[in-house]
């Protein structure tokens, strides 16, 4: 099974929660770009640095109305 997307294919529906128990649904966001990443662990320091990088370009993406949703394990 091939679960790698491309650009502008839609995102199927799913919810998560947020670390403070928060659910959180993609169905509200459908008609936006949205940027989905899935890290490794959290005791992964690469994963850590490309987060960091992430959250630094934070404003970048949302004056481009990017909606990034970042997953870690």
């Amino acid at each position: 099974m091939n679960l790698r997307k491309r650009e502008n294919q839609p995102v199927p529906d799913f919810s998560a929660k947020y670390l403070s128990g928060n659910p959180i649904s993609i169905s509200p966001l459908k008609r936006k770009k949205i940027m989905l990443c899935f890290y490794r662990h959290v005791g992964c320091p690469f994963s850590n640095l490309r987060f960091l990088e992430l959250k630094q370009q934070s404003n970048c993406f949302s004056q481009m109305g990017l909606v990034v949703l970042a997953f870690r394990q």
